[in-house]
């Protein structure tokens, strides 16, 4: 109340400066909404995570989280964005950088696939159209859009260079993505794997996939391929790739 009464008697400048603190206090907890809601999206899958569960994890009713979220398509689609955004950042920032096509590929999915996981513990957020309703699916699959057109500019850069074979490009970026909702599928089945490793891994394969001269069985080493863990263990203890 002494702030009140001080404010009464002052310019509307500390009128301006509780609206502005305010309105930064709104939009970091729409921030904490939006960064737990991605993590329990991601590690447990759309459809299986409730609002109620978001609300819960951030010791909230679900009534207080509509204050700050009118739905949960929305949220989803939010959510998703953030990760395209981050992912598109990774991607545009390896497309400026030295290197063959594929060296830039592989730093720009490892880039995109680090944030993220420090992010939320996730490599990826998987939607699938029985997840939103059809328009915020649509909505969801613009920003995938874009995402994909990002990494086809990396492939054809290195078909271009002749690091990666000649293929059709958006083929070779579904096979990229394919790997990511796998990685993400594996995770969530058994909490005890490595997000990290996993991913790292079946990326690593994918890219092998598409370097010019693999299907002669040539296998040139670049520079930028990561050896996780998961690559280094006995046979036995390996993931094994369906």
């Amino acid at each position: 109340m002494l702030c009140l009464g001080l404010c009464l008697g002052m310019d509307m400048t500390c009128w301006d400066r509780l609206n502005k603190q305010s309105a930064d206090l709104q939009n970091r907890k729409r921030q904490m909404i939006l960064l737990q809601a991605l993590h329990l999206f991601a590690r447990n899958g759309v459809s299986s995570t409730p609002l109620t569960e978001v609300a819960k994890s951030l010791g909230i009713s679900k009534a207080a989280l509509y204050r700050y979220v009118p739905s949960k398509d929305q949220l989803v689609c939010d959510c998703h964005a953030e990760t395209v955004a981050i992912a598109l950042e990774a991607l545009s920032d390896a497309i400026e950088t030295a290197g063959s096509g594929l060296q830039r590929l592989q730093l720009g999915l490892r880039g995109y696939l680090d944030e993220l996981i420090a992010l939320v513990g996730a490599p990826v957020l998987v939607v699938h159209a029985s997840d939103v309703n059809a328009d915020s699916f649509q909505v969801i699959r613009t920003q995938r859009d874009a995402l994909e057109a990002r990494l086809r500019i990396l492939v054809e850069l290195g078909i271009s260079d002749g690091s990666i074979s000649t293929m059709r490009s958006d083929l070779a970026v579904r096979s990229l993505l394919s790997a990511l909702e796998a990685a993400a599928r594996w995770c969530r089945e058994d909490p005890n794997l490595n997000p990290g490793e996993i991913s790292h891994a079946l990326v690593d394969l994918a890219t092998r996939a598409l370097q010019a001269g693999a299907d002669q069985g040539e296998h040139p080493t670049s520079q930028l391929v990561l050896n996780t863990p998961a690559e280094t263990q006995p046979a036995e203890t390996q993931p094994k790739v369906a």
